[in-house]
């Protein structure tokens, strides 16, 4: 299930974000299961096996066809696909917004300072300004077709690497206790490893050759899995540069200092201590 990482960004707009996620993340996990559930059972009763089966265009389609009739089905559909879509442009705006604003507060982006504000109206403003930027050049700089479904499986393939790696590291947290992993949030070690397991499937996978055509989206199958681990690659490589390469050569070093905002907002703060 893809999208509950965003109410995570935005624990810090919560007074208690522990106690807060603890309620809504099963109810919310438990109501959208549900919903889910029921949506396909509406689906069967509504919609022949047969049509199911042949059917090329969406099976909403088909349901409000079946239901509501093809005047009615048709005019309502896209109604209810565009609040949809809406409802996820303004959560992921809002929770991305402030994900680009605590890049900026721990000085991981040119200009932090500018993208970590406040002002004007007391909202991460310049943060969803950054935001905007990037899904503005996502949608008109590659050309509609095999060029826009590539850059727009590049977005979601990394992600499997990233929760990977962040449930490896869990892992090693759990059976590893340190006196520094002071932490309130903790994970249910199964769960923990069926995440893990299912995320290196995800990683994996796309490497598989299919058995059709290897060029069924406009371009070879293993493309976009090697342009993704090339892309996290270069992420660790400027990383190497930033924290050891760069400061080897110009006498410093990064130091990570914990701090605590006007807000009360905890961060992590990279600062240059020259070499004693």
């Amino acid at each position: 299930m893809a999208g509950w990482e965003n109410a995570n960004y935005v624990i810090g707009e919560l007074k208690h974000p522990r106690k807060t996620l603890a309620v809504a993340a099963p109810l919310a996990i438990g109501g959208v299961t549900i919903l889910y559930v029921l949506a396909n059972v509406a689906y069967f009763a509504a919609i022949p096996k047969k049509d199911l089966a042949t059917s090329e265009v969406l099976v909403a389609a088909l349901f409000f066809k079946n239901i509501f009739g093809e005047s009615a089905g048709a005019r309502s559909l896209p109604v209810f696909v565009a609040l949809s879509n809406l409802g996820n442009v303004l959560a992921v705006s809002f929770a991305h917004a402030r994900l680009n604003q605590e890049f900026g507060k721990e000085a991981l982006l040119p200009f932090s300072r500018f993208w970590a504000s406040i002002k004007p109206f007391g909202a991460p403003a310049a943060a969803l300004f950054l935001h905007w930027i990037v899904t503005v050049i996502v949608l008109v700089a590659p050309p509609a077709g095999p060029a826009y479904n590539f850059v727009v499986n590049l977005y979601t393939y990394p992600g499997a690497w990233i929760n990977g790696f962040v449930c490896g590291g869990l892992i090693y947290l759990q059976w590893n206790k340190s006196e520094n992993w002071t932490s309130p949030w903790h994970t249910y070690l199964p769960i923990t490893v069926l995440y893990l397991l299912a995320n290196i499937f995800l990683a994996f996978t796309p490497f598989i050759p299919p058995n059709g055509s290897w060029n069924a989206d406009g371009y070879p199958y293993y493309v976009f899995p090697v342009v993704g681990v090339g892309v996290l690659l270069l992420g660790a490589f400027y990383w190497l540069c930033w924290t050891k390469i760069w400061p080897a050569i110009g006498g410093y070093k990064i130091v990570a200092t914990r701090i605590v905002d006007e807000q009360g907002v905890e961060a992590i703060r990279y600062r240059k201590v020259k070499n004693q």
